[in-house]
């Protein structure tokens, strides 16, 4: 499996690398694959953003500095994003992570990290032993949305400054890089389609935003990028997501309004894509076959087994938003607990 955690630090990046001890077989990353530059700061100084985004971020007992990289052109990627300033992954970030990477083996993992410093007695730390760090003010540089990150507009009269940054990041990266964004509260089921550009519908209305794929400098990711930043309001959290997505959609899209939305739910249709501006959509029950609204029913006891003999979907989305507050409990055979156990085992 190959993964590494990246902090939206710096840009550029450091010479120094830290390795842990541990499940090092579990996670490799080969050296090629980092482009390594520059110094981290010793201090572990915050910068500008994390004192906004993050004003207690502290690194208490043993940490590991995360050191600086670059990303390589040319590499196949799949990038997850954490920016919330924790210094710890949260079970489902780490199942997330290990998921993709078992299903996945020849694209890697990177997971972008808010914080410069992670704490080396995580046990979900342990489980890599490969990290790298980004700068934000760098990343958002010489990009249309660099004024945006710079006034500190997503961090104005709103409740979610970290979902507007996460936001604005998926598509970002992956209009600069190319490759696969995925929400960290996803359980990867198998491997990802990659052979062409694609998004994932939400239900009959809405194309979301926690799956994608498109290659580097696709025009579908240009105007994503720019339609979030016409169309920003810091106040609706679907706004800035799914929004966009559904709106870049319905302006490439040549067929009518109605043939884009729909894929009706019958024998001939079901689990089929359209194609919509030169773009695969994905039929709800192959990336999120659990509604939100039906989020429960991840956490309903002895659901587990039948949910994984009638879905054939790639992933299953955990809504954390909404279910954050829910715990697994192992051995209930819910939808959570089998595919944890199934899909990511060392978690």
């Amino acid at each position: 499996m190959n993964v590494f955690f990246s902090s939206l630090k710096s840009w550029p990046g450091s010479r120094s690398k830290q390795e842990l001890k541990g499940k090092s077989d579990i996670i490799s990353l080969d050296e090629s694959d980092l482009v390594t530059t520059g110094d981290i700061n010793p201090e572990g100084e915050m910068r500008w953003w994390q004192r906004d985004l993050c004003p207690l971020l502290s690194f208490p007992g043993e940490n590991i500095d995360i050191a600086s990289t670059r990303l390589r052109e040319g590499r196949s990627y799949i990038f997850l994003t954490e920016t919330m300033c924790r210094t710890a992954l949260l079970p489902r970030q780490a199942c997330a992570a290990e998921s993709l990477a078992t299903h996945n083996p020849e694209r890697i993992v990177v997971f972008l990290m808010t914080s410069q410093r992670l704490n080396a007695k995580d046990p979900y730390t342990q489980l890599l032993f490969k990290f790298s760090f980004m700068e934000l003010d760098e990343y958002f540089g010489n990009t249309s949305l660099e004024k945006w990150f710079l006034n500190g507009t997503w961090n104005e009269n709103t409740n979610w400054p970290y979902m507007n940054l996460a936001d604005a990041l998926r598509f970002l990266i992956v209009y600069h890089f190319g490759g696969v964004y995925m929400d960290s509260d996803f359980v990867s089921m198998r491997r990802l389609p990659i052979a062409s550009n694609w998004v994932g519908r939400q239900d009959n209305k809405v194309l979301a935003a926690g799956a994608f794929h498109f290659e580097k400098n696709h025009e579908f990711m240009r105007r994503a990028v720019d339609n979030f930043l016409e169309n920003f309001n810091p106040n609706i959290w679907s706004n800035n997501g799914p929004g966009v997505v559904t709106r870049v959609m319905k302006q490439m899209c040549k067929e009518s309004v109605e043939e884009f939305y729909l894929i009706k739910a019958n024998k001939k249709s079901k689990g089929r894509h359209r194609v919509c501006g030169g773009v695969k959509i994905l039929p709800p029950e192959l990336i999120y076959p659990i509604h939100f609204s039906d989020w429960k029913l991840l956490f309903q006891p002895n659901l587990g087994y039948r949910f994984l003999s009638k879905c054939d979907a790639y992933g299953v989305h955990m809504w954390n938003k909404l279910s954050e507050a829910e715990e697994t409990h192992v051995g209930d055979g819910s939808i959570s607990d089998i595919t944890a156990k199934k899909f990511c085992p060392e978690v």
